[in-house]
């Protein structure tokens, strides 16, 4: 998709491509790009939300969530990062083990009561740039479990905190809150406005290429 210089004030005419394509392993495989011809900054991800339970199908509450990170970033009260690295430790974001998601979207937690729910960016372990293990969603009662890797620094979890609404999905299903779970492989958010966070950079010498896959598999 080609974005033309000066494009809602960002310097720079930018091409981005995304590309869906199942592997043999089989994985769903989604691939970002963008070029620039001048600095410019960019951060693509993918807002695409799963219900493993089935769709319409109840809440998430009983599924289980595992994160390979030992670090977020919290929010103030208007949604926007404070530029603060923080330790998941002591918290309910310590998702390292497998944590099932009703003991935590409730939570009094000031970064989840704020928000209703998970709204949050976790630090992939390891090397951005490199693909590695990012989580692991699980439905105990369908047995379908979902895995990501990526090459992306960020995960963004957002557990469909719509509060007392309801949406009308495919096939007209009902979907309530937390009927669904959001999990966006990204950058630091507001990164150019943190020194402190990895560049979203993206020039004519330096391009954005990202990959992240999910698996299926059932337990």
């Amino acid at each position: 998709m080609p974005l033309p210089d000066g494009d809602r004030g960002y310097p720079g005419a930018m091409t981005t491509e995304m590309t869906n394509k199942q592997t043999k392993d089989p994985a769903l495989r989604k691939e970002y790009k963008a070029n620039s011809d001048r600095p410019t900054i960019a951060n693509l991800t993918n807002h695409s939300y799963f219900a493993l339970q089935g769709e319409g199908n109840g809440d998430i509450s009983n599924q289980t969530l595992q994160v390979f990170a030992n670090k977020y970033t919290p929010q103030d009260a208007d949604n926007l990062v404070t530029g603060e690295i923080a330790s998941v430790d002591g918290t309910p974001f310590d998702f390292r083990k497998p944590v099932r998601l009703g003991t935590v979207l409730n939570s009094p937690f000031d970064q989840i009561a704020m928000r209703g729910g998970l709204d949050i960016c976790m630090i992939i372990n390891g090397k951005p740039g490199t693909m590695r293990r990012a989580a692991r969603l699980a439905d105990p009662d369908t047995g379908i479990v979902m895995d990501m890797s990526t090459t992306q620094p960020g995960l963004q979890l957002y557990s469909d905190n719509i509060g007392t609404r309801t949406q009308v999905g495919k096939g007209g299903k009902i979907y309530k809150t937390f009927y669904s779970m959001s999990m966006e492989t990204e950058g630091y958010l507001d990164a150019i406005n943190h020194p402190n966070f990895p560049s979203r950079l993206v020039a004519p010498d330096q391009p954005l290429h990202e990959v992240t896959e999910f698996r299926f598999s059932s337990s």
